[in-house]
């Protein structure tokens, strides 16, 4: 890639709009990911061939295959801190008393163990509230951690929802070593959610199907509910908020960590 700066930025938010889900910048350029079957390659050589004036991309294909990582986590994994209220641990972590809130998660290769920064940053804002009495949707659960912290949280009904297996074992497995109640795994995507109204959703995707399934979204918060997005950078910040408020949402608050960003916001009556 050249020039490197603003090329990488560039490409990052072009290859958003293709599909591909997250990103890794390195030295000389950028590594995108995406499932295969979403993958258009057609559309991705659009994408190089028509690099803006002055700027030369060059694309290589590398086909990851499906792999547990147990072995490799286990060996480098970092307890969570979110803020001093929640500790989020590997089974093989010693309990921290001073903590109020504990989740032990055993990621396989579900996304959510609460290191990226926008499963941190939701965590940390729904320390702030009671979700009692709350119906959540937790909508591309991961791991399940933030199904796990609403229910620590005071929620006795939860939804948890992801398009992939692992993603659905992995919560059930969580749940189990949490001794969590009251949440229902649902494998799907936004279809999934049927005639289901919420309190509360969080919703930890990325851009594109954000925006794609933000009236599924609207039409399953209850009036007054409350919504969390993240998992886009921040500058599909204004895109998420403009397609929120689109469909009824009004905006409470922008958070960013590092290059990500969450938003929240709420159903007015």
């Amino acid at each position: 890639m050249n020039p490197l700066i603003p090329g990488r930025d560039i490409l990052t938010a072009l290859l958003a709009e293709e599909g591909f889900e997250s990103f890794v910048e390195t030295a000389t350029g950028l590594q995108a990911f995406i499932p295969e079957p979403d993958l258009n390659r057609e559309e991705v050589s659009k994408v190089i061939a028509d690099s803006p004036e002055g700027i030369d991309w060059e694309a290589e294909y590398i086909e990851h295959p499906i792999v547990n990582y147990n072995a490799q986590w286990e060996s480098n994994f970092e307890q969570v801190k979110v803020g001093k209220d929640l500790l989020i641990r590997a089974p093989f972590h010693s309990e921290d008393s001073s903590f109020a809130q504990q989740i032990i998660v055993s990621p396989k290769m579900a996304f959510g163990t609460g290191h990226h920064e926008t499963t941190w940053l939701i965590a940390r804002d729904m320390l702030n509230f009671d979700f009692s009495a709350k119906r959540v949707l937790d909508m591309g659960c991961g791991t399940g951690v933030l199904a796990i912290l609403a229910a620590k949280l005071g929620s006795t009904d939860v939804v948890a929802i992801d398009i992939d297996p692992w993603s659905t074992e992995n919560t059930e497995e969580n749940l189990s070593l949490n001794s969590t109640q009251h949440v229902e795994v649902r494998l799907g995507d936004a279809s999934a959610i049927g005639n289901d109204r919420f309190d509360s959703i969080l919703a930890n995707i990325n851009r594109n199907i954000l925006t794609n399934d933000m009236g599924a979204y609207a039409d399953a918060l209850n009036p007054m509910g409350m919504i969390w997005f993240s998992g886009f950078f921040k500058p599909d910040a204004e895109i998420v908020q403009a397609c929120a408020e689109e469909h009824g949402l009004e905006i409470q608050e922008v958070f960013t960590k590092g290059d990500w960003a969450m938003i929240r916001a709420v159903m007015r009556v």
